[in-house]
């Protein structure tokens, strides 16, 4: 662990272990790190806890859990929404729903920034990856959201090969989450052993994961678009019979594959 970080002035910080539990479910441990301090302020004593949260932590609202509570109440805070405005509300029910092991983790900055993204997309329609590098530089925590429409086993088996050829993962986990928004949420932990070597772009992968996931049909009409006017690209659409168009969507499947 960096000892900068043992020796930084916070007394209570949390972290994802290297380590799997062997109880419950063989997800990575959580650690509570509490630190005590002499008399002149500096760090004399670090105590780590390591395991499992208890499910209570999981179902309970995200103000009732001290720690948590100031936190989203800074992000609430800062985010220029009206206190008892339909859009605070919106990003309430979004924290409320993030993963709560993020919610230990994640600086407040950055919870507010990915937080406020997230209830731009019910509008865009889009979907849209965060990613997070742990604090201790040893995990990437990412955020994908894509739509229920499109949300599939093979899609998120697409999405997880990109990313973890692209951050250079070893290991991965993953939770799905799905409510009654238009999107699932797929959360995925990727441990890294050298992450302090790996560079990557966000945006770019955010591009590709969407150009893998596009379902084949608009891969087609956004074809027909670029060939011919809006108005002859509708009407071959719609004269295309689905028995027809068949081979087409097979050698786009095959073509996205190699290019993976």
């Amino acid at each position: 662990m960096p000892r900068d970080l043992i020796l930084k002035k916070k007394i209570c910080n949390f972290a994802k272990s290297a380590t799997r539990s062997k109880v419950h479910r063989p997800a990575y441990c959580d650690y509570v790190l509490l630190k005590e301090f002499d008399e002149h302020g500096e760090v004399a004593v670090e105590h780590r806890f390591s395991g499992l949260y208890t499910s209570s932590v999981y179902f309970q609202e995200v103000l009732d859990i001290p720690l948590v509570r100031q936190k989203v109440n800074g992000v609430l805070e800062r985010s220029g929404f009206a206190k008892n405005g339909h859009n605070i509300k919106d990003l309430l029910q979004v924290i409320n729903v993030f993963p709560r092991d993020e919610l230990f983790q994640i600086r407040r900055s950055q919870l507010l920034h990915t937080s406020t993204e997230i209830t731009r997309i019910q509008d865009l329609r889009d979907s849209r990856l965060f990613i997070r590098r742990d604090l201790y530089g040893k995990f990437f925590s990412c955020l994908v959201y894509v739509s229920r429409d499109t949300f599939s086993t093979k899609v998120r088996l697409t999405m997880q090969k990109l990313l973890q050829q692209r951050l250079q993962g070893e290991e991965v986990e993953f939770t799905t989450y799905t409510s009654e928004s238009a999107f699932t949420r797929i959360h995925f932990i990727f441990r890294v052993p050298q992450i302090e070597k790996v560079v990557y772009d966000t945006a770019e992968i955010e591009a590709e994961m969407r150009r893998l996931t596009k379902p084949w049909d608009e891969h087609f009409s956004t074809a027909l678009i670029e060939l011919h006017s809006d108005a002859d690209a509708g009407k071959f659409m719609r004269s295309m019979s689905i028995v027809s168009l068949r081979p087409i969507r097979s050698l786009i499947a095959l073509t996205l594959r190699r290019e993976i």
